[in-house]
């Protein structure tokens, strides 16, 4: 709707070059390299959380796990944009997020791997060769929160334990991969400050800013499309919640919040208002706005209930969630068509459609 407001006004491009390195300076400074040292961070807790759990079993040890998964997926998720890069080297943003699962393979593959108490799957090492649906977020979450997951308070499941406590340290090796393969002095950071003709991934300014353009529309598309829509269906009783990642926790809607809140910080380091005519500075503020009314939408709807299973199928909740899917598709024609066309940027290709 967006779109179509501001699709009659004309869009006259700045007479000064646009400082999209400046814009793409920030990114790196204030969003992506601080955001992988707090990735890194919550999976490290994590990992330690658990340790203590299987040492010392209790119900006390198991609240504290499962409150470190809570801030480790809200971490992730302002993440999950950055699907490029180092992300994509040794399938590491499937090792930590293997999602959609349509069919549930990943999950039938952890429930073997618990039910046949499978050693080999307790060795952080070992359980990086194995499939990598059986060692990220979601087969964490299993582990923490899945059938059987409150024996893991009273001692009585060990190998469940150990399981977690290895997929957990596998998360944390990939984070911490992640955000010094960002950070070092010759790192992907680095090459995306500094584009060049021999620079082999950017050779100007405009390929680095496409590149965060692409990812922000990406994950809103992934949010719109992949999640709200597959999972609301066309009605209340037609909804399929348990497609949403994360539901098992409770943390299903929370994974939504900080994605949009991670593409809005994103688009808020731009700065556009200072680097684009006034009419088109416009138009971020009203991008600003559709996020903004998005996560009051998705906030709604967490506020009903802790079950987002309840919440999806009741008729309020899933009234919140489709009206939240409203803003977020107009947020991505802004992104897509003027946003994009003002900067001299095109933003076609989607990573999730594979390449």
């Amino acid at each position: 709707m967006a779109a179509t407001l501001f699709g009659m006004i004309a869009l006259p491009l700045s007479a000064e070059p646009l400082d999209l390195q400046g814009a793409v300076n920030r990114s790196i400074d204030d969003v992506i390299v601080p955001g992988y040292e707090a990735l890194a961070g919550a999976a490290t807790e994590q990992a330690d959380a658990i340790s203590t759990l299987c040492d010392a079993p209790g119900a006390v040890a198991l609240t504290a796990a499962r409150t470190r998964f809570q801030t480790l997926v809200a971490t992730f998720s302002r993440m999950e944009p950055f699907r490029f890069g180092p992300a994509r080297e040794d399938n590491r943003i499937e090792r930590l997020f293997f999602w959609p699962d349509p069919r549930g393979r990943g999950l039938r593959q952890v429930q073997r791997i618990v039910d046949s108490a499978d050693e080999s799957a307790t060795d952080r090492h070992a359980l990086q060769q194995k499939s990598v649906a059986v060692q990220g977020l979601p087969a964490l979450e299993f582990t923490l929160f899945g059938t059987g997951s409150e024996t893991l308070a009273d001692g009585r499941a060990p190998h469940r334990c150990r399981y977690a406590r290895a997929t957990a340290n596998a998360i944390a090796d990939v984070a911490i991969r992640l955000r010094d393969e960002w950070s070092s002095p010759d790192g992907y950071a680095s090459r995306l400050r500094h584009p060049a003709e021999d620079n082999s991934i950017y050779r100007n300014a405009d390929e680095a800013m496409q590149e965060l353009l692409k990812a922000a529309r990406q994950q809103l598309q992934a949010t719109a499309d992949l999640k709200l829509e597959i999972a609301l269906g066309d009605a209340p009783q037609n909804a399929k919640p348990k497609t949403l990642p994360f539901w098992r926790s409770g943390h299903a809607l929370r994974a939504i919040e900080n994605n949009l809140i991670g593409v809005n910080r994103l688009i808020a380091v731009w700065q556009l208002g200072s680097i684009l005519d006034r009419e088109t500075a416009l138009i971020a503020d009203q991008l600003h706005r559709e996020l903004g009314t998005a996560l009051d939408a998705i906030a709604a709807a967490q506020a009903m209930d802790e079950d987002v299973l309840a919440v999806v199928e009741s008729s309020n909740g899933h009234s919140h969630l489709v009206y939240a899917g409203i803003p977020v598709r107009s947020a991505i024609a802004l992104l897509s068509e003027d946003i994009a066309d003002a900067l001299g940027l095109t933003v076609g290709f989607n990573a999730l459609d594979g390449d």
